[in-house]
């Protein structure tokens, strides 16, 4: 392998509806060796998923979308079977984090990335990376600097324009919109997984967390989160009165916010944010999650962003217990993974074997 050659060129690519390779065919590259436009084309040379503006276009809805450039190369839209999530039910990320752009300061960084997994930032250094669900790609930014081999951003929102702007001139990042329950990648790859904050947000938690233990290399780590349901808080008067107060400001909260029209959304939790950070009703207003404050990144606009972000109108938000998230990696097919760090629902997993060698050992 060339290490030369910018990371694209490095990567073994799949067309996710039946895994098998697929081959680059680029139009246009910048100086660098990075290809703006071009396709990934299938074995028979009929079709493909387009490249655009340096960014792959990962499920067939993006093909069709792009389907000119398609056409410009004589190739076809993608065919057969495949449950993509659509994008359209992630519309509300692309629309956050375009407006909020640099939400991470560098402690929440270092704490979100490395430290509350009991890692430091040289255990990154010389593995090649996959940040699913990049989001805004502060995280992949970090990563990257943190002297990877490379970072793969994956992103099915417009946001991954977003990391695109950020990182789009190093050699050793890429980015691809699409699904994480189907990766246009082939199998075990990356040396680390790094996934925070999306899973309950894809169409499937465990089609999420199989995909990504199918990319991940045997001896490669993982680090997962999931929204969780909280520990029953007990009997007694209090713990009664934080039942009501999480009924009142979280669940029946979102169910009835998420139904807004989403400029309307936005500006009520502007007003909500605001008023966070005012005197004697700011804290209060924290403390009881009615609106959504981070100490690590304190300013008004990321408040803002993180209470738009917990009620938004995403399509797909879901809690499950810290069990029944451990139980998804447990009964992945595509390989045995041992947890090394454990928090509720923060998980930080050793990729022990592929399916195969736990069989013939077994």
């Amino acid at each position: 392998m060339n290490q030369d050659q910018h990371l694209f060129y490095r990567l073994p690519w799949v067309d996710p509806i039946d895994k098998k390779p697929l081959t680059p065919r680029i139009l246009q590259q910048d100086p660098d060796g990075r290809p703006l436009y071009g396709a990934l084309v299938t074995q028979d040379g009929k079709r493909g998923y387009p490249i655009v503006a340096g960014i792959v276009m990962g499920t067939p809805e993006l093909a069709e979308q792009h389907w000119k450039w398609l056409k410009l190369m004589a190739l076809e839209l993608p065919s057969g079977a495949g449950n993509f999530q659509p994008t359209q039910t992630v519309d509300s990320f692309g629309f956050e984090w375009k407006w909020d752009s640099e939400p991470r300061t560098d402690v929440d960084l270092a704490w979100r990335v490395a430290s509350r997994y009991k890692l430091d930032r040289s255990y990154y250094a010389g593995k090649l990376t996959l940040d699913a669900g990049s989001g805004a790609g502060d995280q992949s930014r970090w990563l990257l600097e943190s002297k990877t081999s490379g970072v793969v951003s994956v992103d099915l929102s417009e946001a991954i324009d977003v990391v695109k702007q950020k990182l789009g001139h190093h050699r050793n990042w890429v980015g691809i919109r699409g699904d994480l329950t189907r990766l246009p990648l082939a199998d075990e790859i990356f040396d680390f997984v790094y996934c925070e904050g999306v899973i309950q947000h894809t169409h499937d938690s465990r089609l999420a967390v199989n995909e990504l233990c199918r990319v991940l290399r045997k001896g490669g780590s993982i680090s997962a989160t999931h929204y969780g349901y909280q520990a029953p808080p007990g009997s007694g008067l209090k713990p009664i009165a934080r039942r009501l107060i999480d009924r009142l400001f979280f669940h029946n909260r979102r169910e009835r916010l998420s139904k807004w029209d989403r400029d309307k959304l936005f500006l009520h939790c502007g007003v909500i944010a605001r008023r966070a950070h005012q005197p004697i009703i700011g804290p209060i207003l924290r403390k009881v999650g009615y609106a959504v404050y981070n100490p690590r990144m304190p300013t008004f606009k990321t408040t803002w962003s993180c209470t738009y972000d917990a009620f938004g109108t995403h399509s797909y938000q879901r809690e499950i217990s810290g069990e029944a998230f451990r139980r998804l990696f447990a009964e992945s097919p595509f390989g045995k993974m041992k947890i090394e760090f454990e928090e509720g629902n923060v998980l930080l997993l050793h990729k022990m074997g592929s399916a195969t060698t736990i069989n013939q050992s077994s």
